[in-house]
């Protein structure tokens, strides 16, 4: 920002690798510091490779109830943990907002991640699918549950702040 700089500028320069460089690919293929805009092929198959061999469970957030729940389903858990949302950004512009170079530029050094996020996802599919028939309905009430958890949230969070600190002195 302080340069001045539009967003296809920036992801091209290199300046934010780590976090418009193919990001995902980077890290979960354990090779975060591979030079910028030479994420390959190797990469991806290394990241997916990881994600087989060392990762318990992929969700996605467009179905993030449902992930929770297989989620807790694989690791055993008797209750859901309920979540609620933060950080979201307001106002962020559509992708297809953005003018055709932007999205050209975003396209080329994302290329890999939307491959290991449609590979992901694909996974999820399949343990989707294998959930029993009253999976969907299981998912609608724990999404009634969590929307009272989020909404009593805030009320709750002061007295769970008091016991706390009560209860570490």
């Amino acid at each position: 920002m302080e340069n001045d700089i539009d967003l296809a500028t920036y992801v091209a320069s290199g300046m934010g690798r780590d976090h418009t460089d193919n990001s995902f690919v980077r890290f979960i293929s354990g090779e975060p510091f591979v030079e910028f805009g030479s994420v390959d092929s190797r990469l991806l198959d290394k990241a997916k490779e990881n994600i087989q061999n060392h990762f318990v469970f992929v969700g996605t957030v467009d179905h993030f109830a449902e992930s929770v729940l297989i989620l807790k389903k694989e690791m055993g858990w008797r209750v859901p943990i309920f979540y609620g949302r933060h950080n979201v950004t307001q106002g962020r512009p559509a992708i297809e907002s953005l003018d055709q170079k932007t999205r050209a530029v975003l396209d080329r050094y994302t290329e890999a991640d939307r491959a290991l996020v449609d590979h992901c996802t694909a996974l999820f599919r399949e343990k989707l699918e294998a959930m029993p028939e009253d999976f969907e309905l299981e998912v609608r009430r724990f999404r009634r549950r969590n929307a009272w958890v989020e909404k009593a949230y805030p009320k709750i969070q002061p007295t769970r702040q008091r016991i706390r600190s009560a209860l570490s002195r």
